[in-house]
């Protein structure tokens, strides 16, 4: 049986490829197992880490921020979390330094219908958007979709600063 966990070793063995990293908070065991499930699923070319808490998440990256290439280039973020919420975790990440924080694309992922914490998330500068629960293909797409040409633009970017 396939493990629903992996660790940050995954993410070791991909580095320098295209391929996106993912990262994924959420306290509910059971959406962290979906979620991975289906980006395995629909990106057999992805790599996903998990955490159950914001705090070990930010522990991970604060421990790896020598290492750009176990950074995340995908954050999923659950937005209601006991200890630390999904902003809490935002205002975190917003102390890291510029490299890490423009490597991480975060994308809110909360079943939350409260419009006050939804306009909150859609209006917040360092998330791209907010995705109601659970992910779905069409979804999943619109995280690639907007991955991609990120990366496309900027290799764009950087060969002509070159010439």
């Amino acid at each position: 049986m396939k493990k629903p966990y992996l660790n940050c070793n995954t993410m070791t063995e991909q580095k320098n490829t295209s391929r996106p990293l993912f990262m994924i908070i959420d306290d509910n065991t059971e959406d962290l197992y979906l979620t991975n499930y289906l980006i395995e699923k629909w990106s057999k070319s992805s790599f996903v880490d998990q955490f159950d808490s914001a705090f070990k998440a930010l522990e991970f990256l604060k421990n790896n921020t020598k290492m750009i290439e176990l950074i995340p280039d995908i954050i999923l973020l659950d937005l209601n979390m006991p200890t630390m919420n999904g902003f809490q975790f935002m205002e975190e990440f917003a102390k890291f330094d510029a490299p890490i924080r423009s490597k991480s694309s975060i994308y809110m992922l909360s079943s939350s219908t409260d419009l006050e914490e939804v306009s909150k998330a859609v209006n917040h500068s360092s998330i791209k958007m907010f995705i109601e629960k659970p992910l779905n293909k069409e979804k999943f797409n619109v995280i690639l979709q907007n991955y991609y040409e990120l990366n496309n633009s900027e290799k764009v970017m950087v060969k002509s600063m070159n010439q």
